[in-house]
């Protein structure tokens, strides 16, 4: 029950997430970029409810991200440190890769030119794993340094 809980509290936080998101796209097309002005309800639920489980699993991992150590199953560390550094180093990627965008959008980037939607997330789901060993590594100094 307890479990259940937790998932049905961070799902909620989840769906908050999303429906923030999904104002702020609503509002980009109104203001910006005619393209998601006037875009169908029906697609903006479902974009919705398809972030609402991320969404929540992303701030699930940031709460527990301190303390997983003392969780007494040696394997329950292994795979929540795996899932943990894989799923910042996949935010972190994809946040990088929309500032290089956002920047070409100022000054003309040649390599960038022909990047698209899918390329944009391959590129963070790929470059998710050196990141996620660099968090890994990060957090590995900074637990050791602690007195």
């Amino acid at each position: 029950m307890k479990n259940f809980k937790t998932f049905a509290k961070y799902t909620a936080y989840g769906l908050m997430i999303s429906i923030i998101m999904g104002a702020f796209v609503h509002l980009y097309g109104f203001l910006f970029d005619s393209f998601y002005a006037f875009q169908d309800l029906s697609v903006s639920t479902k974009a919705v409810l398809l972030l609402t489980i991320p969404n929540g699993m992303h701030l699930w991992i940031i709460n527990n991200i301190e303390r997983y150590t003392n969780h007494t199953n040696p394997y329950y560390k292994i795979t929540f440190c795996l899932m943990a550094n894989y799923w910042l180093g996949c935010i972190l990627s994809f946040v990088f890769l929309c500032l290089v965008l956002l920047l070409n959008s100022f000054v003309s980037l040649p390599l960038l030119e022909h990047l698209t939607e899918d390329d944009l997330f391959g590129l963070s789901m790929l470059f998710g794993v050196p990141v996620g060993i660099l968090i890994y590594l990060k957090l590995k100094n900074v637990n050791n340094n602690k007195p």
